[in-house]
């Protein structure tokens, strides 16, 4: 649960196949600029409002896995 604004998602890839950072919901789609190689490190920085939004990684069928979350945005 984070507040309403500004907020940076720091993101590292502590595993062996290539990953990324995607958060979706109201109006929202962005992910990293790159994707992350094993060892990598990346910042995802958002404006969210309030409400639920997916996170999870894009590539291939990572999310499928179990690689997704939600962050809620809240007062």
């Amino acid at each position: 649960t984070v507040k309403p604004g500004t907020v940076t998602f720091k993101a590292t890839n502590d595993g062996q196949a290539l990953h990324n950072l995607e958060i979706e919901g109201d109006g929202v789609e962005e992910e990293l600029p790159q994707d992350l190689q094993p060892g990598d490190s990346g910042e995802l920085t958002v404006d969210l409002e309030p409400g639920t939004y997916e996170m999870y990684c894009p590539v291939s069928n990572h999310a499928e896995l179990g690689m997704e979350g939600e962050v809620t945005v809240e007062e």
